[in-house]
């Protein structure tokens, strides 16, 4: 039988001691080759596909494309992008995730990376679902292992600006609906009070 790729030393590519005695900058750096790879680690454009030609704006850890001006960061395009934290937070996620032999909790994660719940729960659940949607259409070949899991069928639909409702006008709309029953009501009562006897 062969050996369980856990074992390997393929597996130890990357660990959590190695991230851990990392700086910011060189968990950056190391971020950047990862994302950029094809490349080797040198910036390519999300709009136009331009790899020679940026500005690096240093304050804000951005590019600025020469050919189409667009603005984007290392993490523009990937599960990370809406996220403001640290690299070596980051990069310790996947590798705590990527590492455990058996599902890590959200709570696990919190209490290992040092951040709130949600912000773990958040986390696990986009690599989760990075993983469910990225096949490269590759056949295994050898011996598979494989484990199951369930990864809810709820997909959150985008947040797109055309399709949101004010709450002003929510309150708006509640506001005339009551006192459109209201003056009803009223209504109402008047006619019953016209119809009673007197006595």
């Amino acid at each position: 039988m062969s050996q369980h790729f856990l074992l390997s030393s393929k597996a130890r590519i990357i660990s959590v001691r190695k991230i851990a005695s990392m700086s910011e900058n060189e968990c950056y750096e190391y971020f950047k080759s990862i994302r950029w790879s094809s490349n080797k680690g040198n910036p390519i454009c999300p709009t136009c596909g331009s790899a020679s030609s940026h500005y690096f704006i240093e304050s804000r850890l951005q590019y600025r494309c020469k050919d189409c001006f667009h603005t984007f960061s290392v993490t523009s395009g990937t599960i990370f992008h809406s996220h403001k934290l640290d690299f070596k937070v980051i990069l310790l996620a996947i590798v705590i995730f990527s590492n455990a032999t058996k599902v890590i909790s959200a709570l696990q994660l919190s209490r290992d990376l040092d951040v709130q719940y949600k912000t773990a729960w958040v986390l696990s659940h986009k690599i989760r679902e990075n993983l469910m949607t990225s096949d490269s259409g590759n056949k295994f070949s050898g011996v598979v292992e494989m484990d199951g899991v369930y990864v809810g069928n709820y997909i959150k639909p985008a947040n797109n600006i055309n399709d949101r409702i004010d709450i002003d006008e929510k309150l708006l709309s509640l506001i005339n609906e009551l006192s459109y029953l209201y003056e009803k009501e009223i209504y109402l009562e008047a006619e019953l009070v016209k119809l009673r006897p007197l006595s």
